[in-house]
């Protein structure tokens, strides 16, 4: 598995991450979409419906798209970042994190499991992305169900 999968799936980088630019989002996402024409039974576009990835994907999709890759259509840094977009998601990230939950491959069989380890990191990722909406936000976000007034409006 490449340091940037794992990176992505065990958030260990210990180097604040940086943001992707409006183009790099667009073109991993369109490689997302692309991915899941070829292999539906394993990537999907709707986050809900995603199921965690089988460990060293990244390289057998650069094995698969090998001619695509030599005729210059995508590159293997596009796949990775593509990847890392992937398996960064909130909704990835919490199928993550349920030890024992299947792993699937590009045929979307099953290839292992989520181990605990694994799991504890996913739910670490999840726990700092909501402190850090916290934080922001405050406690009344829309996903929390409570709305507060906002600084200046009285109740």
């Amino acid at each position: 598995m490449t340091a940037a999968i794992c990176e992505a799936e065990r958030g260990m980088s210990g180097q604040k991450k940086r943001r992707l630019t409006v183009e790099q989002t667009q073109r991993a996402d369109a490689v997302i979409f692309a991915f899941a024409k070829l292999w539906p039974s394993c990537f999907q576009v709707f986050q809900r419906r995603r199921h965690p990835l089988m460990i060293g994907i990244a390289e057998a999709l650069i094995a698969q798209m090998e001619p695509v890759i030599k005729a210059g259509r995508i590159s293997e840094s596009d796949i990775r970042l593509a990847l890392v977009r992937y398996t960064g998601a909130t909704s990835y990230l919490q199928c993550c994190s349920i030890v024992g939950d299947d792993r699937i491959d590009l045929g979307g069989q099953t290839v292992g499991a989520v181990t605990k380890l694994q799991a504890k990191s996913a739910r670490g990722r999840i726990a700092k992305r909501k402190a850090r909406r916290v934080s922001k936000y405050g406690r009344g976000t829309k996903s929390e169900g409570v709305i507060e007034n906002r600084p200046g409006e009285s109740a």
